[in-house]
């Protein structure tokens, strides 16, 4: 059964502040340790990465940079930090895990109004497999309300912050052999490497999907969309998305036509065993 995950993330203050003061970014960072047997080279890593590697005090000191306040970091003291969900809460309150042996990624890629939600529902609805939505619209109402806001900003902290939950939900479905449909802007290549990062690390399929829409589809869907809708689309909805510069398999969608006509159009695509009936 299609299930989603987006509730059960928890936030914290102090991770947000940072990435408010640019001490976190969303799509890398850059760390360094110190061990016993000499410097470790320096690498640039995806965030959610960093969250999953294995710091051990006694024999290393990392730190995010010289302007941070953290001396000393733990995989736990990093999980503490951004309030990532852990596992058993997260599939306690699913209460399942998946069966698929090669599991896939499918990115939902567009400004908003473009279409991409109603895609990515109808592909979890009519999966035959565990096929886990995670919106990026949810993390962020999330996160707004943990940190006690009237209402989203769409600043690049802000989306930084979502977009670091996201992944590492991304990734925790994976392990577990989910399929995942991850719904959100996803402009540019470099902007979704923690999502090709986590379908790296666990073997999975990939595909993008950028959507499309006519200006006469858009207008009428701008003029009848919630004020929180509209507003998101005067932040985003001019940016431009080249498929060219996708390194992973994508598909461009107009989603001008109904979406399980769409699907019909993508399905062998998706590879995820879809009920078109």
């Amino acid at each position: 059964m299609p299930q989603m995950i987006f509730s059960t993330v928890r936030t914290t203050r102090s991770v947000l502040e940072d990435a408010k003061k640019g001490r976190i970014d969303g799509e890398a960072i850059r760390f360094w340790g110190e061990r016993s047997g000499g410097w470790w080279s320096s690498e640039s890593y995806p965030l959610w990465r960093v969250y999953a590697a294995t710091f051990e005090a006694s024999k290393a000191t990392e730190r995010l940079s010289k302007s941070t306040t953290y001396r000393q970091i733990s995989r736990e003291e990093l999980e503490n930090a951004v309030g990532l969900p852990t596992a058993k809460d997260l599939w306690a309150k699913m209460g399942t895990t998946g069966n698929a042996i090669e599991p896939t990624l499918i990115i939902m890629a567009g400004p908003p109004l473009s279409g991409k939600t109603t895609l990515a529902k109808e592909i979890v609805r009519r999966a035959l497999e565990p096929t886990l939505l995670i919106e990026n619209d949810a993390v962020r109402e999330h996160i707004v309300s943990e940190m006690k806001l009237a209402a989203p900003k769409f600043t690049a902290a802000e989306h930084r912050e979502v977009f670091n939950v996201s992944w590492e939900l991304i990734r925790l479905a994976l392990s577990q052999h989910c399929n995942v449909v991850f719904d959100a802007t996803n402009r540019t290549d470099s902007g979704r490497a923690g999502a090709y990062a986590a379908a790296s690390e666990y073997n999975a399929r990939i595909l993008v999907i950028f959507m499309k829409v006519s200006p006469e589809i858009l207008s009428t869907r701008y003029h009848s969309a919630k004020l929180e809708r509209r507003k998101a689309y005067d932040k985003l909805g001019t940016e431009t998305y080249n498929t060219k510069n996708c390194s992973v398999p994508y598909k461009l969608v107009e989603s001008d036509r109904p979406a399980d006509v769409l699907l019909k159009g993508i399905a062998d695509a998706i590879r995820i065993p879809l009920n078109l009936v």
